[in-house]
């Protein structure tokens, strides 16, 4: 998880009794929890060189004695625990529903194997006679319909449909089927990371840009 909710006022009434380095050790495991979603290891040095506080053993132990709770599996906590199920239950949702819409897309739609397909297309019929400017810019438009189907069906916050598309064919504009197919493929890939992360469900999916600032921007290349 790279996002969760933080209460200030419950935190501050459970904490008030801590000094400052214990409360910095106990904010610093809370978040190697919630990154890693999963518990504490059950050593005092361990945990602090994984939060970088070697020399604070002792306050990481007042955390620990008094906010966690040891067992078989390293120090827990059942308000972490609640949180990382229920993150991971709604990235699953998000995965199966988008699995359900990718699904249903028609054939053609399906993937960018269409975007091989033209090329070869392409390719079979230099070996029969030249291909005009005429059939390569007839076969660029059909490749741009396909992945322009391809891109709107997945992408997971539909607005702005009219400036998203310009911005679409922008992108393509002066790349070749080939190029522009290894591109689409990437998106795709990123959107489906994106989704399967969590990375654009927090917050109600607040953080899904529009598409076509996702494209105008180049998103895709942006770590997640």
């Amino acid at each position: 998880m790279h996002y969760y909710q933080f209460n200030i006022g419950d935190y501050h009434s459970h904490t008030n009794h801590l000094d400052p380095l214990e409360d910095l050790a106990y904010r610093r495991m809370l978040d190697w929890c919630y990154l890693n979603e999963t518990n504490l290891p059950d050593d005092v040095d361990e945990i602090a060189r994984l939060i970088r506080m070697r020399p604070h053993t002792d306050c990481i132990t007042i955390v620990l004695r008094d906010f966690f709770t040891l067992t078989d599996e390293g120090y827990t906590q059942s308000r972490i625990q609640l949180e990382v199920n229920a993150y991971r239950e709604k990235c699953a949702k998000a995965k199966k529903s988008a699995e359900a819409r990718w699904n249903k897309k028609p054939a053609k739609t399906k993937g960018l194997g269409d975007a091989d397909a033209l090329q070869t297309q392409s390719e079979g019929n230099a070996k029969h006679k030249p291909l005009t400017n005429n059939h390569i810019i007839n076969q660029k438009k059909e490749f741009i319909e396909k992945a322009w189907a391809y891109f709107w069906d997945k992408y997971p916050k539909r607005v702005d449909k009219k400036k998203a598309r310009s911005k679409f064919e922008l992108m393509l504009k002066n790349k070749s089927i080939e190029t522009s197919g290894a591109l689409i493929n990437k998106i795709g890939f990123n959107i489906d990371r994106r989704l399967d992360t969590g990375a654009w469900l927090r917050d109600e999916s607040h953080f899904i840009p529009s598409p076509a600032k996702y494209l105008l921007n180049e998103l895709w290349n942006d770590e997640i």
